[in-house]
């Protein structure tokens, strides 16, 4: 059904087939199962169950009569209305009285009444989003002056010295007032300190009120003076305020041609009133009861109710669970209307005792304006989440519209005579509905209309011709460039080749003489290196040999001497040592014969005189012959040290 409907809408010219091709693929399916003798269902339910498809099929078929019967009534309007430009009150697709006999014709059973019902809103959603000629707009003119953003634009109800007005509110810490009909800037406010989030006229004084970043909320006189005054911008109008600088004082004049300067031209600095209620940036304010109340919205996820005549707090409005967005007073009624980022709206009644309070849930992201529509009990939300919703105050559990966008809806306005919708977007659009969710038309982005379009056309014409021009002319030098580039490739391919060659056969020679000159450097080498290795060979042959004849020469008489010199030291040795050795012995042998003839004479002399004689000469003798034996003795050894010393020498 879904996928059927939007195939309609989009018009396409196969929808028919596809329907009695859905149709006849149901019909086959049910006489299937009707015929199917495994079906767990009983024969008294399949046979029901055969009677309503059959009774759902026929109402589904008059319904998509109907519809196509619509849809061939929107391409006569469209083929009617295409040349004219559609004002705001569109007239309706059917009559009143048509209407009334189409739900008479249609009258169905209770069984499938929720089926029918259901398809009459789909019916008038697809009706509605069919191709139409969308009210034509044209921009009148441009509105100057701000240096950035504009969050609010509010239209005064009442006449003033220089005409219908409007106030902007901008990020540039400013408010204005313009001229509908001149655009010229009337007024400049420069009180607030922060960014001007919204600006509002008072129902019938000449006041405004303004809500700011600062955090404040000022009342101030909209002194617009009458044509052909001029005002000085560099003087103050509120006392006890500083002079602004250079940039501001001219800030006034700076953004009107000359033309206008003459007509008009204020400078406001400081408010009548202000508001300093809330602790974080107020974002929106409005005037209540007839401009005796002011209500004013936070961050600070409150409202609150002050008094419009000296400034103080009558009540607060606590309830939301963030930031507030938005807050609009009703115009007749003590309501009001505040938005905020917890996906909610609130409605506050204050027309009785005791504050009742109504909470609006439908969004899915935050709410970022709720305004009074014209009738009493409508109210319009805007959300990013991309809807734009219609709410009856009586019934708040559900929307009874909603129109579906492709971009965050920023602070929307209703008009107060003809019940339109103005939907600001995030993507510079501007798209106008009405109460019933019905496309009216979109403002463009710029002024630049039929006229422009021919231009646009023209111009793209004659870029078009350029462009063929162009690209004959390219492809021609591109046609060109490729057979010079052919050309040069080949040219160059058969040099290369040539040098190839060339390269090849001075390198195959280049090598072969370099083999032959290393094949002989290699064997003239190998050759001296055979000759010096048998040379050295030969040499160091020959020196071992001398040197090892040398070495047994030398250790063949180094043993003769040794021997010899031994053979010398033992002879002489022996010899000293037997003549020593004799000596002593000779000497002993006397001494011994002396003392034993010294023993004889004494046994044999009588006298004691000659006995001591006997004895001295005795022992005389003894002395000498030891002296002697010990001088030989000496000089032995004096000879063994010297035959020694003398050996040691010639070795």
């Amino acid at each position: 059904m879904r996928r059927h409907r939007s195939h309609t809408a989009d018009g396409t010219t196969g929808t028919s087939g596809h329907h009695h091709h859905h149709l006849q693929q149901t019909t086959r399916y049910r006489e299937d199962m009707m015929m199917d003798g495994d079906s767990i269902l009983p024969p008294p339910l399949r046979e029901r169950l055969g009677d309503l498809f059959s009774q759902i099929e026929k109402e589904f078929e008059q319904l998509y009569a109907a519809n196509l019967a619509l849809q061939e009534r929107v391409e006569l309007l469209t083929d009617k209305l295409g040349s004219d430009t559609a004002s705001v009150d569109k007239p309706p697709l059917m009559e009143a009285h048509e209407v009334a006999d189409y739900g008479a014709k249609n009258k169905k059973p209770q069984l499938t009444q929720r089926i029918k019902t259901t398809y009459k809103q789909s019916t008038s959603k697809l009706v509605s989003s069919f191709r139409q000629p969308h009210t034509a707009f044209t921009l009148v003119r441009h509105y100057r002056g701000h240096r950035d953003g504009v969050w609010e634009v509010s239209v005064s109800r009442s006449q003033h010295a220089g005409g219908q007005v409007i106030a902007t509110a901008s990020a540039d810490h400013s408010g204005r007032i313009y001229s509908i009909e001149t655009g010229a800037c009337l007024l400049q406010y420069l009180g607030h300190r922060g960014s001007v989030n919204s600006v509002r006229f008072h129902p019938s004084q000449d006041l405004v009120l303004s809500a700011s970043g600062d955090g404040t909320a000022h009342i101030w006189r909209a002194q617009i003076a009458p044509q052909g005054v001029q005002v000085d911008v560099t003087k103050s109008q509120s006392s006890g305020e500083e002079e602004p600088d250079s940039s501001e004082r001219e800030d006034g004049a700076e953004d009107l041609p000359d033309y206008l300067l003459g007509y008009a031209s204020n400078l406001v600095r400081g408010p009548t009133l202000e508001f300093a209620h809330h602790v974080e940036v107020v974002t929106a304010a409005d005037w209540l009861s007839q401009g005796s109340q002011v209500v004013t919205a936070s961050w600070d996820r409150t409202a609150s109710l002050a008094d419009a005549e000296t400034g103080e707090q009558v009540s607060s409005l606590c309830g939301h669970d963030q930031e507030l967005t938005d807050v609009q007073a009703h115009p007749t009624q003590r309501l009001v209307l505040t938005a905020s980022k917890d996906t909610t709206f609130r409605l506050w009644d204050m027309r009785g005792q005791a504050m009742l309070v109504n909470v609006f849930q439908g969004h899915t992201q935050q709410v970022n304006t709720a305004v009074f529509a014209n009738s009493v009990d409508k109210v319009v939300s805007g959300s990013d989440d991309r809807t734009v919703k219609v709410w009856d105050m009586r019934n708040m559990r559900s929307p009874i519209a909603a129109i579906r966008t492709d971009s965050e809806v920023n602070r929307l306005s209703v008009s107060p005579s003809q019940n339109v919708i103005a939907i600001p977007h995030d993507n510079r659009n501007i798209r106008l509905f009405d109460l019933n969710g019905v496309r009216i038309g979109r403002l463009p982005r710029n002024n630049r209309q039929v006229g422009i379009a021919v231009v646009v056309l023209v111009v793209v014409a004659v870029v078009f011709v350029v462009i063929v021009v162009v690209v004959v002319v390219v492809v021609v030098v591109v046609v060109v460039v490729v057979v010079v580039v052919v050309v040069v490739v080949v040219i160059v391919l058969v040099v290369v080749v040539v040098v190839v060659v060339v390269v090849v056969v001075v390198v195959v020679i280049v090598v072969m003489v370099v083999v032959v000159v290393v094949v002989v450097v290699v064997v003239v080498v190998v050759v001296v290196v055979v000759v010096v290795v048998v040379e050295v060979v030969v040499v160091v042959v020959a020196v071992a040999v001398v040197v090892v004849v040398e070495v047994v020469v030398v250790v063949v008489v180094v043993v003769v001497a040794v021997v010899v010199v031994v053979v010398v030291v033992v002879v002489v040795v022996v010899v000293v040592v037997v003549v020593a050795v004799v000596v002593v012995v000779v000497i002993v042998v006397v001494v011994v014969v002396v003392v034993l003839v010294v023993v004889v004479l004494i046994v044999s002399s009588s006298s004691g005189s000659g006995c001591v004689i006997v004895v001295v000469v005795a022992v005389a003798f003894v002395v000498v012959a030891v002296v002697i034996a010990v001088v030989v003795v000496v000089v032995a050894a004096v000879v063994d040290l010297v035959v020694v010393h003398v050996v040691v020498l010639i070795d």
